[in-house]
């Protein structure tokens, strides 16, 4: 409104209002130009009152913006309804910020139209945050229908929103076809009421499941399919649905179901064996034993398993037995001995027993199968019917070994060099079936192929057989890959188990070879997230468990408590969010030091980073997010940046093969050194041990400085 212009009561009343209110108002008359704008207009634009009347306030906006907010306004104006507009305006320092312009017509008690009067409201962290959340949402989609795994997302009600490449691949579908598609088609229907009943409780409950079924793929084939779900909120804590995984373990079920019906023919086997047979633990424990050994000993299964002799016969006959079991793992051959046994006939029947040792992950068991010789000729007979079945079980299970798809390997000797492998593990790295496979035997050199772990070449008494007949211990689960020298690559999946002799000594092992080089392609992205929380739950739960401990010591209020505990799992979050981004292999320390600084956000003008680009490995990385969290937190309440004044410097240096970072606090109020450690000054000084090098926090009169030395190829 011009200076010399009578102010309107209407205008008296706009001011009345604009004067309790920060938010920026102004308004136009019914002419569309400007005649008024109250204090938080002028004050944020930076100009004065008489520059914005009329048309001149459209200068403020984005030049960009400016042509189609002003068509906007003219069009409302035609309307005289209320609306609303958005666009960019130029502050007092030359940034911009959007805002929502809302406009309400002003009407004479006559209802005669007089103009509208403004409101402008700053939705520019709005604008930024949807940006963002568009950003995070373009990216999480990218990454699952890159994804080697079967990814899907379901909305509250259980239908499917989302599919990716993988899960499309698998039924056969196309992008397009997602709207209409109804999955549970798919299901076995044997299977369905179960699935339902678990899906339905997960939504109702708005919690995970896991749960197994089969599942029809595109070529109608049923596959066994194990889900793994997650309840999925909003950052508004709405329940959106169910984000899942499913995986193919169609092979495994398979294998599993083989091994069954292995173990079933087995006990079938050992049931009608024309003899006693049973099998003890390390401990002198039954563990086994067909139905002639329970009625030869006059003990039922429950009687007899879980027992020792000594529990079961006289005290004579229990020594007896014991001794000839030592002898059979003395001998590499087992032992063959003559024993007697008083059985429910009242008679003392004699037996000709076979005993060996049978190696097992968890000891070396003790076998045993036994002919009653009493009546010679009948004992003759049994014999030669027991021989015939063993040599018949040795070749079925020389046949197993060359049926197997996988490669078996057995060390004759501690120091493994000598290894042979069935007609598989041959096959596997490309030699003769009965070839000396050793990288510690004589022909080590003329082997066709080099073996890594992690792209380091294993050291020759350093390979799993190697190392498992050395240390006497199992190996399960190891991954190696093979490099032939053609160039050819191979990965194999391992599991390696010692042979003890009779002594207790180790005199060799056996391992399993798995060829896993093409599933490992399709696993890759599981197994790497698997490998890395068993390698790194321990840690982080010792962190959560520390943290939890060393806050609930500082707190004694509840509230404070929780304020600080979630602050730093925060903290603790954002550092393993960065790392399993760069899949645990290290982050920068720039992108580190941003990520730990992310709450304290309102404080970003006056925090100043510098300093070069730096790789920090995980277990630093977690440490250092901790320490930032803590030092800006302490800043936030009692140091620089509790007051507009204060500064904080966050500089980092590489000085040879060690890093020095410094944090300087500067124009806060004066503080001092603590009464008693707090849990950042605890952190501190545990993260110097942690990371291998010093720690310094010294409390000066214009703020806390802090300096970490630590090596670059730290923890």
């Amino acid at each position: 409104m011009p200076h010399d212009s009578p102010e309107l009561p209407d205008q008296l009343i706009l001011q009345h209002i604009a004067s309790a209110t920060a938010v920026p108002m102004w308004a136009s008359g019914a002419d569309q130009q400007a005649i008024w704008f109250n204090k938080p207009w002028t004050d944020f634009v930076g100009r004065p009152l008489a520059q914005e009347l009329g048309s001149g306030w459209a200068e403020n906006v984005q030049p960009d913006d400016r042509e189609s907010c002003v068509a906007q306004y003219a069009t409302h104006f035609g309307t005289r309804e209320a609306f609303s507009l958005e666009f960019r305006l130029r502050r007092h320092d030359g940034a911009y910020c959007w805002f929502r312009n809302l406009g309400v017509p002003m009407r004479s008690p006559e209802g005669a139209f007089s103009g509208y009067v403004n409101t402008c409201i700053d939705i520019t962290e709005q604008k930024r945050s949807l940006a963002a959340l568009r950003e995070t949402e373009d990216r999480m989609r990218l990454m699952s229908e890159s994804a080697p795994v079967m990814l899907w997302m379901s909305d509250a009600m259980g239908k499917c929103v989302h599919l990716n490449r993988r899960l499309r691949e698998f039924w056969g579908l196309s992008s397009d076809a997602l709207p209409d598609y109804d999955w549970r088609g798919n299901i076995h229907p044997d299977d369905v009421n179960q699935v339902d009943a678990a899906v339905q409780k997960a939504l109702a409950s708005r919690s995970g499941l896991t749960i197994q079924m089969r599942l029809r793929d595109h070529r109608g084939e049923y596959r066994f399919i194990r889900t793994d779900a997650q309840a999925h909120y909003a950052p508004s804590g709405d329940f959106l649905g169910l984000i899942g995984v499913n995986i193919d373990m169609t092979e495994e079920a398979r294998a599993n179901q083989a091994l069954r019906r292995s173990e079933e023919r087995f006990a079938r086997f050992m049931h009608h064996l024309p003899g006693l047979a049973w099998i003890k633990d390390d401990a002198g424990r039954y563990i086994f034993a067909n139905e002639a050994a329970f009625r030869a000993f006059g003990s039922s299964q429950e009687q007899l398993i879980g027992r020792t002799d000594d529990d079961i016969f006289p005290r004579e006959t229990a020594q007896q037995f014991r001794e000839n079991d030592a002898r059979a793992h003395k001998d590499a051959g087992g032992a063959r001995v003559v024993e007697a046994l008083w059985q429910s006939d009242g008679l003392l029947h004699h037996s000709i027993v076979s005993k060996f040792a049978i190696p097992d992950p968890d000891g070396v068991l003790t076998g045993g199968v036994a002919i009653d010789v009493t009546d010679h000729h009948a004992a003759e007979t049994r014999i030669a019917v027991l021989n015939e079945d063993l040599k018949n079980r040795l070749e079925e299970q020389e046949a197993l070994l060359d049926a197997l798809p996988v490669g078996v390997f057995i060390a004759r000797d501690r120091e493994c060099t000598e290894i042979l492998s069935n007609k598989t593990g041959a096959s596997m790295l490309a030699l003769p079936e009965g070839s000396n496979v050793s990288k510690t035997g004589r022909n080590a050199g003329a082997l066709p192929f080099k073996v890594y772990s992690g792209g380091q070449e294993f050291a020759s008494h350093e390979l799993p057989m190697q190392r498992c007949a050395r240390l006497g211990t199992p190996i399960h689960g190891e991954e190696m890959e093979v490099v032939f020298t053609d160039g050819r690559t191979m990965t194999l999946h391992e599991s390696v188990s010692p042979l003890f002799a009779g002594n207790g000594s180790v005199r060799g092992c056996v391992g399993v070879f798995v060829d896993i080089t093409e599933r490992k392609q399709t696993e890759r992205q599981k197994n790497l997230f698997i490998d890395e929380l068993n390698h790194r739950v321990k840690n982080t739960l010792a962190i959560v468990q520390s943290i939890a401990s060393q806050t609930l010591r500082q707190t004694n209020e509840p509230k404070a408590f929780n304020s600080a505990f979630v602050g730093r799992l925060d903290a603790l979050a954002r550092a393993h969010s960065l790392l399993t981004t760069a899949l645990w292999q290290g982050v920068d320390l720039a992108d580190l030091v941003a990520v730990a600084l992310s709450p304290f956000e309102n404080f970003k003008g006056q925090v100043a980073v510098q300093g070069p680009s730096i790789v920090i490995r995980p277990n630093g990385a977690v440490t250092l997010a901790l320490v930032l969290h803590e030092l800006a937190t302490n800043a936030a309440k009692y140091g620089a940046l509790s007051t507009t004044s204060g500064k904080v410097a966050i500089a980092w240096i590489k000085e040879g093969g060690s890093i020095s970072l410094h944090w300087s606090e500067t124009g806060g109020p004066p503080v001092g050194e603590p009464a008693r450690k707090g849990f950042g000054s605890r952190l501190i000084a545990a993260s110097a041990s942690q990371l291998g090098g010093t720690a310094n926090v010294a409390y000066a009169q214009d703020g806390v400085k802090a300096t970490l030395a630590f090596p670059l190829e730290g923890p």
